[in-house]
């Protein structure tokens, strides 16, 4: 039986990647520039080595998923990915960039659409919901329920890294506890983008750690100059996601493939 699309329900979806090789090129050069090849080699080795075997290899929002269709994958998916590959630049090298508010909107887009195709190949479960996805699809903005950051990061264990929590929040139904809201943190060389999600109606997401550094993508905050004068550094990284550890419990970390 043929997979559906699940962004707009046509009989027959393609293998496709929720990662871009253009991402991972620019990751790979601007980590290599800033960081040396020793230091990329250190970070891959220790995410490494707390993966499972059959995942060390294989970072999860590259895996190709049939989860789309053509006319999605090639239509408005490829536009997203067209708009924000030159905005990416400045962001990940820490270069100056002016977020205005359409520059936010299309950002946030791409980190929605990477989301929600990276979910399907993840051990843990789909969150998003069928209106979410096409709410995405069709007016080419992330679900109003969504709430995504961006911060400037200068720690190199983050300059490539995916971090997934899941959680159940809402009301325990007949079966238990179900998954329903996710907070997944991508490290891109220079900064950290942060999205929340949540399929319990009225959540309301709040970040832990130096909330003030970051800066909301969606809902579109101010027009602003990037890069901020507050950046992130190591341990401030890591205290901020531990808050996620204590509230969601383990979370899914996988390395951004640096070779």
């Amino acid at each position: 039986m043929a997979a559906i699309c699940r962004f707009c329900g046509a009989a027959e979806a393609i293998a496709v990647a929720a990662w871009p090789e253009w991402a991972t090129r620019l990751i790979t050069d601007e980590a290599d520039t800033h960081f040396g090849p020793r230091a990329v080699e250190s970070v891959r080795t220790q995410i490494l080595k707390a993966l499972p075997r059959e995942m060390r290899e294989d970072f999860i929002a590259a895996r190709k998923i049939r989860v789309a269709c053509k006319r999605c994958h090639h239509g408005w998916m490829r536009r997203i990915d067209a708009q924000v590959r030159p905005l990416f630049i400045p962001l990940v090298t820490g270069s100056e960039l002016l977020l205005t508010l359409a520059v936010q909107r299309a950002l946030a887009a791409w980190v929605a659409k990477t989301v929600m195709i990276a979910e399907f190949a993840s051990s843990e479960g789909v969150i998003t919901s069928d209106r979410e996805r096409e709410t995405l699809r069709r007016t080419g903005e992330p679900p109003a329920s969504w709430n995504i950051w961006i911060a400037k990061s200068s720690g190199h264990h983050w300059a490539a890294r995916y971090v997934r929590h899941t959680a159940g929040l809402g009301p325990v139904g007949r079966k238990g506890v179900t998954k329903d809201t996710q907070s997944v943190t991508l490290g891109m060389g220079r900064i950290l983008v942060h999205a929340m999600s949540s399929t319990v109606p009225g959540m309301k997401f709040e970040l832990p750690g130096k909330a003030e550094t970051f800066h909301f993508l969606w809902p579109v905050g101010k027009a602003t100059v990037w890069p901020p004068r507050s950046t992130l550094d190591h341990y401030e990284v890591e205290d901020f996601n531990q808050g996620f550890n204590r509230d969601f419990g383990t979370p899914e970390v996988e390395h951004i493939g640096i070779a």
